[in-house]
């Protein structure tokens, strides 16, 4: 995998692709002084993908693949995959029923077709395709939707304006210039690995999520500029309501390679914890229909005790990191202080990963290591839902990465 990574990056627009303690020597930073000192904590990074065009959004694929020209690609829009149509034994892929908003269907004959639908649809497309295969294709062994897993989400404390403007100092966006662009890494601290062996714990990160002041000058600005204010006047008197903000946002990004200072409402520490893969998650066909007359997804997504304890852990470690480096613990939230686990609250990430998962032995996975479907040929399946497991971290950099993986294994595979 790791060529794979470096070549998403570029594909993304990313800087280096350094996540750990490595990447303070690229930002001028003394490692000593900016590791984790509490035992048990390694730092870790995030990288935003900032569009070329618009270094103030972030990249989204669409526009970018829309624009590209290419004598070997034709593309259909409004042309909704319905059914995969299988040789009577389920063994080869035959066609793909394709039908219109308007209801017309089609048949496309490919030599191969790669399920790219995300990690909810490519599972439910899977299951619906079942004329023929009562349990859908490539779902033999009926694994197809399940180990479905997300990176859930919650807070381990809040900081009040004042005070989280010292915490932002330690754990606030980075700006490294390379190559003559501009890229941002959001740092956090993780459990380390030998944490993780030693107690049986997950992967879980610690990050900063800014709640910005409604009347904050750098977003009413951003709004002007952009032509998408709601109310001109009241953006405009928030925009130079406060000089002073915005020359230390400017002096920060400028001199010191930091995100802007923003007005602030709160500064919450939200972490993000990896699941454990478990069948009883899992993707099913519900009796809901929609508007092309297909079952949607019905999700059962659990969250187990494991999961809560890895996040009671890492709640601990940051607070006592925060007290080594000589600034205040978080306000907790209500569950920490008496440990009550099960009032743990969580949120999906919009990660839905593991629905069509990778394993050698087709009792165990979807897909084997080249992504085909065991014992269907000719079809395979690219995206998150080829995950295993999922670790903390947000997907896309992997999912790219598999696809181009998986692009120049089908150029080179003999697949007729």
């Amino acid at each position: 995998m790791l060529p794979y990574f470096d070549r998403a990056a570029a594909l993304m627009h990313l800087g280096p692709n350094v996540y750990d303690e490595a990447l303070w020597t690229l930002l001028g930073k003394d490692p000593p002084k900016s590791n984790p000192r509490h035992d048990g904590l390694d730092a870790c990074f995030w990288q935003f993908a900032r569009d070329p065009g618009n270094p103030m959004e972030f990249l989204r694929f669409g526009p970018h693949f829309l624009a590209r020209e290419a004598a070997n690609i034709q593309i259909l829009v409004n042309a909704t995959v319905t059914h995969i149509n299988t040789d009577p034994n389920g063994r080869k892929l035959v066609s793909l029923e394709v039908t219109s908003a308007h209801g017309r269907t089609v048949s496309i004959v490919p030599n191969v077709v790669v399920l790219a639908a995300g990690g909810i649809e490519n599972a439910r497309l899977l299951l619906a395709s079942n004329r023929l295969l009562p349990n859908g294709v490539g779902n033999d062994n009926d694994l197809v939707g399940r180990f479905l897993m997300d990176h859930p989400r919650t807070s381990l404390g809040e900081y009040a304006p004042r005070i989280g403007r010292l915490v932002e100092e330690r754990l606030g966006l980075f700006l490294l210039k390379h190559n003559g662009k501009n890229h941002f890494y959001s740092p956090g601290l993780a459990l380390s690995p030998a944490r993780q062996r030693g107690e049986r714990l997950l992967n879980c990160a610690a990050y900063l999520s800014e709640h910005r002041a409604e009347d904050d000058p750098w977003d009413a600005m951003k709004r002007l500029y952009k032509r998408q204010s709601q109310n001109y006047l009241r953006d405009s008197i928030s925009a130079f309501s406060d000089p002073r903000l915005l020359m230390s946002g400017i002096c920060r990004r400028v001199m010191g390679g930091r995100n802007i200072t923003h007005k602030l409402d709160r500064l919450a520490v939200d972490c993000l914890v990896e699941q454990v893969p478990d069948p009883e998650s899992r993707i099913t066909l519900s009796e809901r229909r929609d508007e092309l007359g297909l079952s949607i997804a019905h999700l059962q997504w659990k969250i187990s005790e494991l999961e809560r304890r890895t996040v009671a852990a890492l709640a601990h470690a940051f607070a006592g990191e925060m007290i080594s480096l000589g600034l205040p613990s978080p306000t907790p939230p209500d569950w920490l202080p008496g440990g009550d686990l099960d009032a743990i609250e969580f949120t999906d990430t919009a990660h839905p990963t593991g629905t069509t998962r990778m394993d050698e032995d087709r009792n165990r996975g979807v897909v084997d290591r080249n992504c085909q479907l065991h014992g269907v040929g000719g079809v395979f399946i690219a995206g998150s839902s080829v995950f295993p497991t999922a670790s903390h971290a947000n997907p896309t950099l992997t999912i790219v990465a598999m696809a181009l993986r998986l692009a120049d294994h089908l150029k080179d595979a003999d697949l007729r």
